[in-house]
């Protein structure tokens, strides 16, 4: 089932059952105030049938001359009735024309509370019934005998003990008038149901067509052609949000893939230029016999391209691995000054030694890194900083202090980087343009495992430079409580 099916099923369902209750409830309130007013009525007709006999100490005596109704409109409920004397005597009734269905009720039937009482008819029709009882009233300080003598001989036959009023009405019309509302208010239950389900079918569609699209759009992506985007829906909710996220992550994947598309192509032509080399020695050595020295010099140039490849194999393993291992390096504290001292005394075998200045700072500082990584890190942006720097200029190494972050920063006095080049200076085996012309060794991984090594620090690898006033490479790297062990290189 689709999800357009799902969600119109489920509206349906819950609309179906809030008619179905609300329907329901509301015939029940009106069978409950039908009712209610019906046993009003009988309770009215009582009372008025009630007043009109005649109480007396000698007997029970039913007054009034007239025949008595309780119609009282077109709307009104009709009421039947009659008084039934202890003897079995019909006294009165209503002598209309439902009191032939009605007598049943009212002879050969045993007394019983004041309460309403639904009966059914002999001819199928139902009842609510209402009885009360009238009785002489006890007199101790009469004579009976004397009074029934007064009473001999006028209208004694009238005079009755006990009386019972019977009262009821008939539920046909109300029932009629019930099943008339159950019809009308689920007949138009069921058409709002049913128009319901034809707009919510065509508004979940209108709705989720958005979705449909990009689903279609998604199973049209493909890796050969990443170009392709999501269509972005006008709606301004959280679909437009999706389809944007949705982009974004698309713009991002495509920028990987090309930028690893980059790097192979890159890495197989820089590897195939140091293996010609070698290759292309080899071939020139065995052309010939040669002297033991020529040897030599060929080996040491085989010897020489072998080591380069071997590094740049190295690098490209590690940014390989930089890509994938999630791990980070279990970091540690460390006081920089003290560091960066004996990382400076590794570069004393290098003819520039003297270029390099560490500018240490006046007190202990101490931060949180892994020792050999940072030392790389810093490795490789001396070692562009000597590269690209005039024999003689300086290449200070600072550490200053901002907020939360302690920054070292690499200075040199090179020819600097245009301002065009600095957003892809650290893109796998990229290369400026002045380096090319001025034909400086190196194949541009440099800085691509410096920012890698940065990531993996945690801290922070900027760029400022201008052309002709050199560059500055800034390190930033978290703080740590001060520490009791000095970490060296």
């Amino acid at each position: 089932m689709t999800l357009t099916n799902r969600v119109t099923v489920f509206a349906l369902a819950a609309m179906a059952i809030v008619l179905i209750g609300s329907s329901t409830a509301v015939v029940w309130l009106a069978r409950g105030d039908l009712h209610r007013r019906a046993n009003q009525r009988l309770d009215s007709a009582l009372d008025v049938l009630q007043s009109t006999v005649e109480v007396k100490p000698t007997g029970l005596q039913w007054e009034s001359s007239r025949q008595l109704a309780f119609t009282g409109g077109p709307n009104a409920i009709e009421i039947s009735w009659a008084v039934v004397a202890d003897d079995g005597e019909m006294v009165a009734n209503s002598e209309d024309e439902h009191l032939p269905e009605f007598l049943p009720f009212v002879t050969g039937t045993e007394h019983h509370p004041e309460e309403p009482v639904e009966c059914q008819s002999a001819d199928g029709r139902s009842w609510l019934v209402k009885r009360r009882l009238m009785t002489t009233p006890d007199s101790p300080g009469d004579d009976p005998r004397r009074l029934r003598r007064e009473y001999v001989g006028r209208n004694a036959s009238r005079k009755k003990n006990e009386m019972m009023i019977t009262t009821g009405c008939c539920l046909n019309a109300i029932n009629a008038e019930l099943w008339r509302l159950t019809a009308l208010l689920f007949g138009v239950s069921g058409a709002a149901w049913a128009l319901s389900a034809l707009l919510a079918r065509a508004f979940c569609r209108r709705a989720l067509g958005p979705v449909r699209r990009m689903a279609r759009a998604t199973r049209d992506l493909s890796p050969r052609d990443l170009s392709a985007r999501l269509p972005v829906p006008a709606s301004g909710d959280e679909l437009t949000d999706l389809a944007n996220s949705f982009n974004e992550l698309l713009d991002r994947v495509q920028e990987t893939f090309e930028r690893q598309r980059r790097f192979s192509a890159e890495a197989s032509h820089q590897l195939r230029t140091p293996l010609a080399g070698i290759l292309s020695q080899a071939e020139v050595a065995l052309r010939r016999p040669r002297s033991e020295e020529e040897y030599r010099h060929t080996l040491r140039l085989v010897r020489d391209r072998t080591d380069d490849l071997r590094k740049m194999v190295e690098t490209l393993m590690f940014l390989a691995r930089a890509e994938s291992d999630a791990q980070a390096p279990a970091l540690e504290p460390v006081e920089l000054g003290e560091w960066l001292r004996g990382f400076a005394a590794k570069w004393e075998e290098d003819e520039r030694h003297p270029d390099i200045r560490p500018e240490l700072p006046a007190g202990p500082v101490w931060v949180n890194v892994q020792p050999v990584f940072l030392a790389e890190l810093l490795d490789n942006l001396v070692d562009n900083a000597l590269k690209y720097g005039t024999p003689g200029s300086p290449v200070r190494i600072a550490v200053e202090r901002y907020h939360e972050r302690i920054v070292c920063t690499v200075i040199d006095r090179g020819p600097g980087i245009p301002a065009d080049e600095l957003p892809r200076l650290f893109d796998p085996f990229y290369r400026s343009r002045d380096a090319r012309l001025r034909g400086q060794p190196g194949v541009g991984l440099g800085l691509t495992v410096a920012r890698r090594l940065a990531e993996a620090l945690g801290a922070t690898l900027e760029v400022t430079s201008e052309p002709g006033e050199g560059s500055r490479f800034t390190v930033g790297l978290a703080t740590a409580p001060a520490g009791l062990i000095v970490k060296s290189i």
